[in-house]
């Protein structure tokens, strides 16, 4: 984490081991708003067709998730872009991926970001994993 105080706050994620997902925690005791999420995903050349999603949960399980753009296929690296709605239009240029997220969702601290990936090999690698968000404290009773 860039950031410890209230406001805009970038984490950067540790790489995932070769073939497992992205996953990370937002920390206790703030609420969060996404900004943004860049990530790289290369494949390798065997195995089908991957299809990425980005999950969202709590300790009771999934709440949402979003599809990170289109399929990627074999032997394919994509740098992919996960921003609200409204700030930016679904887009690719060959290598990258531009994604909506939903806007306004407040997210709360102990909840989860990760992917789940349909075709994911061993040797598919998730890497340079950065995001950033607006926090704030958690109102008390």
């Amino acid at each position: 984490m860039i950031d410890s105080l209230p406001g805009i706050v970038t984490f950067e994620v540790d790489d995932p081991d070769q073939g497992d997902e992205i996953l990370f925690t937002l920390p206790d005791p703030f609420q969060y708003e996404l900004i943004s999420l860049t990530f790289r995903f290369v494949t390798e050349a065997a195995g089908a067709t991957r299809v990425p999603l980005l999950n969202v949960s709590d300790t009771s399980g999934i709440l949402f998730r979003v599809p990170l753009g289109s399929t990627q296929i074999a032997s394919k690296t994509f740098d992919r872009y996960v921003m609200p709605i409204g700030t930016t239009p679904v887009q690719t240029d060959g290598n990258h991926w531009t994604i909506p997220f939903p806007i306004g969702v407040k997210l709360l601290g102990s909840w989860d970001f990760s992917t789940t990936t349909t075709n994911k090999t061993a040797n598919d690698q998730y890497s340079n994993i950065r995001a950033t968000f607006m926090r704030w404290a958690t109102p008390t009773s």
